[in-house]
């Protein structure tokens, strides 16, 4: 009976997910294919390279605006709707696009200086939102530790008491 009351609580976390412009599942599909991307940018040969370069151009300027759209729809959410368990579920997913998110603008600084700097724009971009979704991904974490949540409130109160 437990099991079944958790996949229907996740099964509609997913369809209140599904309601953003772009689902935390397809941003994670998005950040790998661009990190697989730009791996093979660095390791392949010059002429390989070249052609490659444009299409991984490409897609960091997409997948900056996925995120923009992520990140602004994720913001406006409200949170206190979904179930601790619900939050700690997400939560590791936004830490993995974190994580990986940081591995891409490693690889892509070990790229040439031109290619760096025809690509400044939306890595300064991807450099900005990954701090702001790390933030999310924090932001979850507390969401999800009720101890840390009443804390929160309990140090916010004598705050504004001041």
């Amino acid at each position: 009976m437990r099991v079944a009351t958790g996949q229907a609580r996740a099964l509609k976390v997913e369809q209140k997910m599904a309601t953003l412009p772009i689902s935390i599942v397809e941003l994670q599909h998005e950040i790998s294919h661009v990190h697989a991307d730009a791996e093979r940018v660095a390791e392949s040969s010059f002429w390989l390279r070249v052609r490659q370069k444009n299409n991984l151009g490409n897609q960091l300027v997409h997948l900056a605006a996925s995120q923009d759209r992520w990140i602004a729809t994720g913001t406006e959410q409200d949170f206190s709707k979904y179930q601790p368990e619900d939050l700690a579920r997400m939560a590791p997913k936004v830490d993995d696009m974190v994580k990986i998110l940081r591995e891409l603008l490693r690889l892509t600084s070990t790229l040439d200086p031109l290619t760096r700097f025809a690509w400044r724009r939306p890595l300064r971009k991807l450099a900005q939102q990954v701090d702001h979704i790390e933030s999310i991904a924090e932001s979850l974490h507390l969401a999800c530790d009720p101890e840390a949540t009443q804390l929160l409130a309990l140090a916010a109160g004598r705050i504004a008491k001041k």
